[in-house]
């Protein structure tokens, strides 16, 4: 069994680095680990995307005090953001990057310093200027959410830690591309929470004035909102197909799935919930993730 899988792990390199030219040098049992978590992450990622196509996590819009119970006991939203997403893509991401063999050369820190600056972002920055519908999360949600991130985002880490990238690599039509999706797709992210933030406090008002029941509940209208349903979740897609696009990782194209997996089945639970909601005044036109295509 060892045998065949040091040959497939061997497979696996030649074929990356045969397409990308990009080397990972490192010893034939710190490959095979890092090859085998890699597979396992993305069988993670089919696994993810037909549990949530089914029975998506009961969060946000979606959650039900029935689903909700099945999860667990609940812990205070904001330690639970924080604690899910920042220390994973910063702290932990840092401390095994610094402990490979190509962190000190510019290219791989370049890279490495994208990641963390969205997790700096996302876990640090984010849950204290967003605007929650609840104040609470069960536990089982934020372990959902905080064991994938320490698989990926320890895996990105390692592969970029030892990752020797060719010379012209950021001369690379792809990579180019890479960098414009990674940061338009930030922008798109950025906007969409901070519309989604100004949305929800006008909610806010609207059932002060309304009344306690949902007569003042509308569904978010203009920008990117008037063509699907989630521009936050387009946004991060397109961010991590670009970070996809710059790295050429394997971890990254497992992460991009993963990511797919959850934003593709959310999403359109997303729209089916405001259509029933608001049946015909709901713009049949609006899309769940991709404008015009999905």
């Amino acid at each position: 069994m060892s045998a065949i899988l040091q040959i497939l792990v061997t497979k696996a390199d030649d074929f990356v680095s045969s397409t990308t030219g990009i080397l990972f040098p490192v010893s034939q049992l710190h490959k095979t680990i890092h090859y085998s978590f890699v597979a396992f992450s993305g069988l993670l990622a089919a696994i993810t995307f037909l549990v949530q196509w089914r029975n998506p996590a009961p969060y946000g819009k979606l959650k039900t005090p029935a689903e909700e119970r099945k999860w667990g006991p609940k812990i205070p939203i904001i330690p639970a953001h924080v604690s899910s997403d920042g220390p994973s893509g910063t702290i932990m991401f840092l401390i095994i990057y610094l402990r490979g063999s190509q962190h000190g050369h510019w290219t791989n820190w370049m890279f490495a310093s994208l990641f963390m600056a969205h997790y700096f972002q996302r876990g640090f920055i984010h849950p204290f200027i967003m605007k929650y519908g609840q104040n609470d999360v069960p536990v089982g949600i934020w372990f959902g959410g905080l064991a994938p991130n320490i698989l990926f985002h320890g895996l990105v880490a390692d592969w970029l830690a030892n990752a020797v990238f060719p010379r012209n690599h950021l001369q690379s039509p792809v990579v180019l591309l890479g960098l414009v999706l990674f940061f338009g797709g930030f922008i798109v992210n950025r906007v969409a929470d901070w519309k989604q933030r100004e949305w929800k406090r006008k909610q806010d008002e609207a059932r002060l004035k309304v009344g306690p029941v949902n007569e003042g509940y509308t569904f978010p209208k203009g920008w990117l909102f008037d063509f699907i349903a989630n521009p936050n979740y387009f946004g991060e897609l397109v961010e991590w197909t670009g970070f996809l696009l710059i790295t050429q990782a394997p971890a990254s194209l497992t992460w991009d799935l993963f990511s797919a997996a959850t934003f593709f089945a959310r999403s359109a639970h997303n729209l089916a919930f405001y259509q029933k909601k608001f049946a015909d005044s709901y713009p049949r036109h609006r899309k769940a993730l991709i404008p015009f295509i999905y």
